[in-house]
């Protein structure tokens, strides 16, 4: 059996962990199962391999984007260049390189995270619409996990969406404003399901020296998104209201660790340029924290005191640990995360008074307010595991995985 994964990759960490977390449990479920994903400039040839992961060929993803859009919009041309591929493969190639047809894979699996909706250029739903649909006319399953969804108010976002989900044999929102927005597209379909974020529940990584001597830490993760996504919200206040936020940790004995949670260099720009700024106030007891392994990442969150942060998957890292985590976001998603998790507080706005931030970092620092808050998250925790577990065998049988289980 040869499955497709797609949306995955390894720009940054939240994405990363999708990939892994999809990659270990369709892997446990059914050990012998090939997986395989569209290479992009995103996913390197020496990242893939280590997950052991096939390819998909031939693939658009090795033309430069402005012939890749090109083939996009105009599938018969796409077609021939295909087909083109096909014929210069020589016999047996596929196997000695890991090359896997799209034709003759036996399911599609995508976990975008975020790619469907009015923020995004409609060339991304378009590219999904043609992917899945070489799925739908072979009667194999296409399965759209937990992700975001919406809003769809641009006439040609709208119709591309609307393929994907005619070509859809399940799609799962991960929260109910996602539900909603899809339902507006499709009614009351019974393909449409809601189910947690899957990261949610992936391993917390193994054991790493954090260098802290068990001195209490708090954590600020930067998000470059918030400069073009999230502008209209924030404007030019971000940066400012995330060096305010690491003030008031320390003064609070907090030690402030930075972590960049992407491959993104705008990511990397960003935090270095916070740890700069607050280290000339508050000197050494700044460090800049990161890792290639996004476990191992979701561990240090997991340790920490508290998070305050724009990347999305570092707040599901904090939350599903027991960390009270705060968001500077620009999308529903952040919103819905935090009400999901029962913490709603939790949410800081561009339109919110930046006092409200500093308010937020007051009573998180709190040892009795911060210990309330974690036994709510892991009461939330617990209930959604039921959700996620019959999230994850619904998958496997419309995919027609067994039980490796003796």
């Amino acid at each position: 059996m040869t499955i497709e994964i797609f949306g995955g990759g390894f720009a940054n960490k939240g994405a990363e962990l999708m990939l892994r977390t999809t990659v270990e449990r369709l892997r446990a479920r059914q050990p012998q199962v090939r997986l395989a994903v569209d290479p992009e400039p995103n996913s390197p040839y020496e990242l893939r391999s280590k997950l052991g992961l096939s390819h998909i060929f031939p693939t658009l993803s090795i033309f430069p984007p402005n012939v890749r859009g090109l083939l996009i919009r105009s599938p018969l041309l796409a077609a021939v260049c295909s087909n083109a591929s096909r014929f210069l493969l020589p016999a047996k190639a596929d196997q000695m390189l890991g090359l896997v047809d799209r034709r003759s894979t036996d399911g599609f699996v995508d976990i975008s995270g975020y790619a469907f909706g009015d923020g995004f250029h409609s060339l991304k739903c378009k590219n999904a619409a043609i992917r899945t649909r070489v799925y739908a006319k072979q009667n194999k399953p296409v399965i759209f996990m937990p992700q975001m969804f919406g809003p769809f108010t641009k006439p040609k976002m709208l119709g591309y969406f609307r393929e994907c989900c005619d070509n859809a044999t399940r799609i799962y929102a991960r929260e109910q404003a996602s539900f909603d927005a899809v339902r507006q597209v499709i009614g009351d379909d019974p393909k449409l399901k809601i189910a947690p974020d899957i990261t949610i529940f992936s391993s917390p990584g193994r054991d790493i020296e954090t260098d802290r001597d068990g001195a209490p830490y708090g954590v600020i993760v930067p998000n470059e998104r918030m400069f073009d996504q999230g502008k209209e919200e924030w404007g030019d206040t971000y940066v400012a209201r995330l060096v305010a936020a690491g003030k008031q940790m320390h003064q609070h004995g907090i030690h402030l660790a930075i972590v960049i949670h992407s491959n993104d260099a705008g990511d990397d720009a960003l935090a270095r340029q916070l740890v700069r700024e607050l280290k000339s106030e508050l000197g050494e007891d700044v460090t800049l924290f990161t890792h290639s392994d996004p476990f191992v990442l979701k561990h240090f969150i997991a340790g920490a005191q508290l998070l305050v942060g724009s990347r999305f998957h570092s707040l599901v890292a904090a939350l599903s640990s027991g960390v009270p985590g705060v968001a500077l976001g620009w999308a529903h998603k952040y919103d819905m995360l935090a009400s999901d998790f029962g913490v709603p507080e939790l949410i800081h706005h561009g339109a919110d008074d930046p006092n409200h931030l500093l308010e937020l970092v007051d009573k998180l620092c709190n040892a009795d307010h911060n210990q309330m808050l974690r036994a709510r998250l892991r009461s939330q925790r617990e209930a959604m595991q039921s959700a996620s577990d019959a999230m994850w065998e619904d998958v496997f049988n419309l995919l027609s995985m067994t039980d490796s289980q003796p």
